[in-house]
């Protein structure tokens, strides 16, 4: 099964009611329905993924969206492989 969720607290709620596991940032919540473990191995990664379709008409959002990871990406070289 899979969930999906906009925010992160709709995903605390699916861990607190015993639906999975999610790696979140920290909150400062309580939620005592929920066993909360750092992670602070500095070997941690994140990934991510951006795609669009290159011949759709994207949204000013999205473009902006894209030109911000195209930043980043010049900023931290290595940080993301685009494409």
């Amino acid at each position: 099964m899979l969930l999906e969720a906009d925010d992160a607290s709709t995903v605390r709620d699916y861990v607190a009611a015993g639906l999975g596991i999610a790696i979140l940032p920290a909150d400062g919540s309580a939620d005592p329905r929920i066993a909360t473990v750092p992670i602070d191995d500095e070997g941690a990664v994140r990934q991510m993924g951006l795609t669009w379709y290159s011949g759709a008409s994207l949204s000013a959002t999205a473009r902006d969206f894209a030109e911000h990871t195209r930043q980043l990406n010049r900023r931290y070289p290595g940080w993301a492989d685009l494409v």
